[in-house]
């Protein structure tokens, strides 16, 4: 590695341990309580369950973790938090070295910071804070995967991450979906799906989540329940209409910063 990488590395990870270090002091000194989902999780994750009335166990698990490891100390769940938000840095900037230089990678990271579910509400742990990481690591790994189709090392990692991914939040098979969908469309992939890797990963996952498949076939998959009974407790036909406007509106509002830096950033090179 250049002595010009090997500093751009060293900033990466000072920025990391700034963040943390912020954004585990701010609400300790600033909030009088911890925030609901975070409670809840805490309490949840007393009795350590496979799975829980309106997610998987994951996040219950680390909460409750952690209290064990600082018992009744408030900042260690915003410690938590930020620890999820530290290996996200990590598995985007491992990924964004792949097509970036250092330099250009670190400013990735950067350009992430000024995205309000990177700080403000990054505090607030619950299973969006625990799916984060995992997210960025199944990313980072597939991508390994496309790479090297016959690696079977990074298909096992995957398969890991993955598992865990689906027990910190259902909605990873979102991003699960999209990675097959590539597999399908890129012919090189396509070729890939006949090989034996992808099916030990297939069973690998089915084996890691097995356990919870049982407790939620238990218990009447209670979570799916839960989230049916949510999405039809205020029921009105124009909320199909408002309520994707709305989300769209957020998300614009959450990039204005981000993309506004971007643009000063590159308008700066091209100018001077």
């Amino acid at each position: 590695m250049s002595e010009q990488n090997q500093r751009y590395s060293l900033y990466f990870y000072l920025f990391v341990a700034v963040h943390v270090f912020i954004w585990t002091l701010l609400p300790t000194l600033f909030r009088y309580n911890i925030p609901l989902d975070s409670i809840e999780a805490i309490a949840w994750g007393h009795e350590w369950q496979l799975g829980y009335i309106k997610h998987p166990p994951l996040s219950a698990w680390m909460a409750e973790g952690m209290m064990k490891i600082f018992p009744e100390q408030m900042w260690a769940v915003y410690f938590l938090a930020q620890i999820c938000l530290a290996l996200t840095f990590i598995a985007t900037w491992e990924l964004a070295k792949d097509f970036l230089s250092r330099q250009q990678a670190l400013m990735s990271i950067l350009l992430l910071e000024c995205i309000f579910y990177y700080n403000f509400t990054s505090t607030e742990f619950n299973a969006n804070i625990a799916l984060l990481p995992l997210w960025a690591w199944v990313t980072l790994y597939a991508w390994k995967v496309t790479k090297n189709p016959d690696r079977l090392k990074n298909w096992l990692i995957l398969s890991i991450f993955a598992a865990l991914a689906m027990l910190a939040k259902y909605y990873a098979a979102m991003l699960f979906g999209g990675i097959f969908l590539l597999f399908l469309y890129d012919k090189n992939l396509r070729q890939t799906l006949i090989t034996i890797p992808p099916y030990i990963f297939g069973i690998l996952l089915t084996l890691l989540l097995l356990p919870h498949i049982f407790w939620l076939i238990e218990n009447d998959f209670v979570t799916f329940t839960y989230a049916k009974s949510r999405a039809t407790s205020d029921y009105h036909f124009y909320n199909h209409l408002l309520n994707p406007i709305v989300f769209i509106l957020d998300q614009v509002a959450s990039l204005l910063l981000p993309c506004l830096v971007f643009f000063w950033r590159v308008a700066k090179n091209l100018l001077f």
